[in-house]
């Protein structure tokens, strides 16, 4: 199995570290509250008949549970190996998060993530989880 597909970059000017990386974006939830806080808005949400992932993503795709999005943990996930944090730089990208998720497990499809490589997450930034943040 090939190695992660990343191409981190440093620039010797700035001292930044880009990253370009390829893989899956996940939702996590990063404290039993949030999953709490989830559990009740799925149960507000009318997924009578639908799987675990579609109603996942019927969830957070509403607008009113946007709140919840921005409270997830996102992860990038390289060659089925935890890899990143990723962070929306603005409100807006959340958006960008959220079309991220799917209703069925297509293993053909990624996602791009180009971005700031910056500190290791705490573990409780994300339910444990100690990765670079991008």
């Amino acid at each position: 199995m090939p190695g992660p597909q990343v191409a981190p970059a440093q620039l010797p000017a700035s001292g930044r570290t880009y990253v370009y990386a390829i893989g899956r974006i996940e939702a996590r939830f990063p404290s039993i509250s949030v999953e709490k806080e989830f559990a009740q808005a799925l149960g507000r949400a009318g997924t009578t008949g639908k799987t675990d992932r579609e109603a996942f993503c019927a969830v957070l795709s509403d607008r009113d549970n946007l709140y919840l999005a921005r409270q997830l943990c996102w992860v990038m996930r390289i060659s089925d190996v935890d890899t990143y944090i990723v962070v929306a730089r603005s409100p807006g990208d959340i958006g960008l998060l959220i079309e991220t998720l799917r209703t069925s497990a297509d293993v053909a499809v990624l996602e791009a993530v180009i971005g700031l490589k910056t500190a290791i997450a705490s573990p409780d930034t994300c339910n444990g989880l100690t990765l670079p943040v991008v």
